[in-house]
């Protein structure tokens, strides 16, 4: 959709593209494909560049490869250029990496972070550089769960992952990683990380830092868009903490305005109001007047069945002034 400056429909353009399927599932009953679109972003010379995820079945069969397609439009509906990749995988439902910001522009072209595979396999996370007609490049690998430095105990599982291109030539990836600690077990935390993705190394994008947030009690990652990047180059990075891990404790949502070397200036602490409201962030952006506008949604604990979505309005005068981060 085109919108009016008051958000009525311009123009609607729309593309009809067939989907494999395979009749193949525990059943033996047809298994119908799908196509879910994710990463959307205006580059440097004014196009939309984005792309979406072709899956012929819903559960893994070895006819049924997924396949990633790249595209590139102008602001008239007119496709200018469209790229498709196959897969060594099927069933990409089951890992729902579709829906979140993978793809960042770089200096000559694109920046894909995928995850291929099962996303308990540390050896299949892949960064692949693109030129502006979606071409390979180079490809190498990121977040190898086994070598991240100055973690303690391990972690097994990413998720929840979103991109964004720093002004500095770097990209800032949020994320939800599951956390193994002796003697208290596994739990999610939420991480920030900063890849030097500009770099030489030739196999693996180094981190350049990062920063995570934990509570123990299961907290999470931004869904759509966990940082925004204010005028001044510092970074607002928004999470939940005390999520639970069913989504069903009293959580709330934390605000950090940082500085580009990830040092906190200040906090923000924010719930939805009520006694026992469960509130998660699903996205952040930064506004002209250097506050921000944070997505959120939740729920009452006392009445589950009514779930409230909102956009909050966060003014610059919030992150003034604040001493230390709400106790709770």
């Amino acid at each position: 959709y085109k919108l009016n400056d008051d958000l009525s429909i311009a123009e609607s353009y729309e593309w009809n593209i067939p989907i494999d399927t395979v009749e193949y599932d525990t059943l033996n009953a047809p298994c119908c494909g799908h196509i879910a679109p994710f990463s959307a972003i205006v580059d440097s010379e004014g196009y939309l560049v984005g792309a979406y995820t072709k899956a012929g079945s819903k559960v893994p069969h070895p006819a049924a490869k997924d396949s990633t397609i790249f595209f590139k439009i102008d602001f008239e509906g007119n496709v200018l250029k469209r790229a498709s990749y196959e897969s060594t995988y099927s069933g990409s439902d089951l890992r729902a990496f579709y829906r979140y910001y993978h793809l960042v522009e770089a200096d000559s072209g694109y920046i894909h972070y995928g995850l291929e595979g099962t996303v308990v396999n540390q050896e299949d996370r892949n960064v692949v550089y693109f030129d502006r007609d979606f071409n390979v490049v180079r490809t190498r690998r990121y977040l190898q769960a086994a070598g991240l430095p100055n973690i303690q105990g391990g972690r097994w599982y990413f998720g929840d992952v979103n991109v964004v291109r720093s002004p500095h030539g770097t990209t800032y990836m949020t994320c939800e990683a599951d956390e193994v600690e002796v003697g208290v077990g596994n739990y999610y935390v939420s991480v920030l990380y900063e890849f030097d993705d500009n770099s030489d190394s030739p196999a693996v994008v180094p981190i350049k830092r990062y920063a995570e947030r934990k509570t123990k009690h299961f907290d999470m990652a931004t869904l759509s868009k966990g940082v925004a990047i204010a005028n001044d180059h510092s970074l607002f990075y928004v999470y939940s903490l005390n999520v639970g891990p069913a989504g069903n404790r009293d959580s709330w949502i934390m605000i950090d305005h940082l500085t580009p070397e990830f040092e906190v200036m200040d906090e923000v602490y924010y719930d939805l109001p009520g006694d026992l409201m469960h509130s998660e962030a699903c996205s952040i952006t930064a506004t002209e007047d250097g506050g921000v506008l944070v997505e959120l949604y939740g729920y009452d604990m006392n009445m589950p069945n009514i779930m409230y979505e909102s956009v909050v309005k966060f003014p610059a005068e919030a992150f003034l002034g604040v001493d230390e981060a709400h106790a709770n």
